[in-house]
C-alpha cells in the first residue's frame, strides 16, 4: 500500500511541476510572491545557477531568451533546449528530484519560456528493462552460489 501513495504523491509533484511551467494554478499569487524572490540568485540542483536572467549550466552561462523550451516527461524528466534545437541539459541535470525544481519552473515560466509535455514512455520502458536486468543477475547469482 505505501507503493501505491508513493506514486501517487510522485506522479502528483510530476503534474505540479508541468503546472507551474504551463502556467496554470493561481499564477498571481505565485508571480507576486516570488518575482520578489526571483531577485535573489539560487542553485537548482547540482550543476545549475539562477542569477536574474542568466543561467549556468555547468561551465557555459546563457541569457533567458537563448532557451527555446523546456521539455518535461510524464516521468519528471526534464530538458533546456536552444533556439537551434541542441539540448543545452537533460535529466540528470534536470529531474523532478532537484533542489530547488519549483523555483526553476517559476522562473522559466516568468521569462516566457515555452513548456512541452513529452510521453514517459521510453523512460518507463528503460525502467521495466533495468528492473528485468536486475532480477535475472539476482536469479543467475543464486543459482551459481
Amino acid at each position: 500500500m505505501d507503493i501505491v501513495k508513493a506514486s501517487a504523491v510522485r506522479y502528483k509533484k510530476i503534474q505540479d511541476m508541468i503546472d507551474l511551467l504551463k502556467g496554470k494554478g493561481s499564477s498571481k499569487a505565485i508571480d507576486a510572491i516570488l518575482k520578489n524572490s526571483l531577485l535573489a540568485p539560487f542553485k537548482v540542483g547540482k550543476s545549475i545557477f539562477i542569477d536574474g536572467d542568466t543561467i549556468k549550466i555547468g561551465k557555459k552561462e546563457y541569457y533567458y531568451n537563448d532557451i527555446d523550451n523546456v521539455t518535461v516527461n510524464t516521468e519528471g524528466s526534464m530538458a533546456l533546449y536552444d533556439r537551434y534545437g541542441k539540448k543545452l541539459c537533460g535529466s540528470f541535470r534536470l529531474n523532478l528530484s532537484c533542489y530547488n525544481i519549483q523555483l526553476f519552473c517559476i522562473w522559466a515560466r516568468l521569462h516566457g519560456i515555452p513548456a512541452e509535455v513529452v510521453s514517459g514512455k521510453k523512460e518507463r520502458i528503460l525502467q521495466f528493462l533495468l528492473l528485468a536486468v536486475a532480477f535475472i543477475a539476482v536469479v543467475l547469482w543464486r543459482i551459481l552460489d
